[in-house]
């Protein structure tokens, strides 16, 4: 599972759509909560804020994801 989470992270859109799962009151609040700690983890991990980084290697998260 684990593996599969993480190549799901990877994907453009992927962000965008955890919010959407955070602001869907129709979806279980467990879930949405989940959603949430999944998501600043992402961004913890992969939100880079110079080019160094971006050009580390290491997964950034899309410019088209971080303006939504």
């Amino acid at each position: 599972i684990q593996s599969r989470s993480s190549k799901a992270t990877k994907l453009m859109g992927f962000a965008p759509l955890l919010l959407q799962i955070i602001m869907d009151e129709s979806v279980d609040c467990s879930a949405r909560q989940a959603a949430v700690i999944y998501l600043k983890n992402v961004i913890n991990r992969s939100w880079a804020l110079d080019e160094e980084e971006k050009t580390s290697g290491t997964f950034v998260l899309p410019e088209q994801d971080k303006h939504i």
